[in-house]
């Protein structure tokens, strides 16, 4: 089964039945609805990143690709929830096959089958791969990006190295905060070209950097525009254990495996680390605590400039690190005392699919509810009346639920 395709198909099978059960149950809360507008938008409109609300132009605070690409898919598909959140869940999908293929080629055979035995059952990336926004795109492309940049060091081919520029461009045009990729990638191009005296090796990055010069003055403009709405400071022990507790759990792991789940994350990730020392795997000793940390310690240090910082989407750009350092771990306890060495990461595993599980009861780890509301306004209204809404992003979101005719201001 090591080398069998059809075992990772059925990974696949498995991550697509999770991130497609309930996908259309929870309705759009108010960043998805912005989602949808500008996939409303014409193809100029959404490069100029233009939000107009209520005759006030505005701009919104990320960059175009993602909603480039959910403008064509509605073309194709219309703009049901269902539809629309697909290609998040495609890009979900396409995560477990990565973290296969980038924990073979990067940390060891053993590696790839428990990464993506843990991608598949993430709860944080179910839960991600069913929101209409960008997050599972751009950890997706951040993998891929570090497969790239890893095979072609290894192979010393710098085809591969350019590819990986590519990737990390468009994963800039989808977040900003793929900016923490590109620190990655020169920790990893630096010390390789440090070591074996390859200077060309640093095209990939100038290709990245160059491809993305015109995003700097909007992200500059985005960074200088003072305090977003909900956006706090918070100390970086929080961030820490946002990372720790919900790439692990995501938002719904609880019960009395819990704890046990978590002190076995850290145990089996430092193991992986230990091996790779013990195996002189230098490459993916580099890899995994800067892929894993970069993210954390980046958004951290933004945030003593401007708060940056709302949660673990923020930061799952390095969450495939977590996987691939845990299938690491267990590689090398397998490769000690065989089969039950397998045991710490199916205990994970277990406690991650109870988290999954859970994450479906739409009453407890549910969204505000605006399609009801809307429901609601329209069974309810009479005329004469007028919908004023607190929160002039929620008129967008009207715009999608809302089947009546009054008129809605903010």
């Amino acid at each position: 089964i090591r080398h069998s395709p059809f075992a990772i198909c059925l990974l696949c099978l498995l991550a697509f039945a999770l991130r497609t059960h309930q996908l259309d149950g929870r309705p759009l809360w108010s960043d998805e609805g912005l989602s949808v507008y500008r996939a409303r938008q014409d193809v100029g409109t959404i490069l100029r990143n233009e939000i107009i609300v209520q005759d006030v132009v505005t701009y919104d605070t990320q960059p175009p690709l993602y909603f480039l690409l959910l403008h064509g898919w509605r073309a194709l598909v219309g703009e049901s929830e269902f539809a629309l959140k697909f290609p998040s869940v495609a890009w979900g999908v396409l995560l477990v096959p990565l973290l296969f293929a980038a924990g073979r080629r990067l940390l060891g055979s053993g590696t790839g089958w428990g990464a993506a035995l843990l991608g598949a059952l993430s709860p944080l990336w179910v839960w991600y791969s069913q929101e209409l926004r960008m997050y599972t795109m751009l950890t997706a492309l951040g993998l891929l990006a570090i497969y790239a940049l890893g095979r072609g060091l290894q192979e010393n081919r710098l085809v591969w190295v350019l590819t990986a520029g590519l990737v990390t461009a468009a994963a800039l045009y989808t977040h900003y905060g793929a900016v923490f990729l590109l620190v990655v990638e020169a920790l990893l191009l630096l010390t390789v070209t440090l070591l074996r005296r390859r200077w060309l090796y640093l095209g990939g990055l100038l290709l990245a950097v160059g491809l993305t010069i015109p995003l700097v003055p909007v992200a500059l403009r985005r960074l200088g525009a003072g305090v977003e709405v909900h956006f706090n400071f918070v100390p970086l022990r929080i961030i820490l254990w946002d990372a720790w507790r919900a790439f692990t759990l995501g938002f719904s792991g609880e019960g009395p495996g819990v704890w046990p789940a978590l002190l076995l994350v850290l145990m089996l990730f430092a193991w992986g680390l230990v091996d790779l020392v013990r195996r002189r795997r230098w490459l993916g000793l580099v890899v995994l605590p800067a892929y894993l940390l970069v993210p954390v310690l980046g958004v951290y240090g933004l945030s003593l400039l401007k708060p940056a910082y709302q949660g673990p989407r923020h930061i799952m750009l390095g969450s495939p690190a977590l996987y691939l350092g845990l299938g690491t771990g267990t590689a090398a306890i397998v490769r000690r005392w065989r089969a039950g060495g397998a045991l710490p990461l199916l205990v994970v595993a277990l406690v991650m699919a109870q988290a999954t599980g859970n994450s479906f009861d739409l009453e407890r780890f549910g969204k505000d509810d605006y399609r009801s509301l809307a429901r609601y306004v329209a069974a309810h209204e009479r005329p004469g009346d007028v919908l004023l809404i607190n929160d002039a992003v929620l008129t967008i979101l009207m715009d999608y639920y809302y089947p009546g005719d009054l008129p809605v201001l903010a």
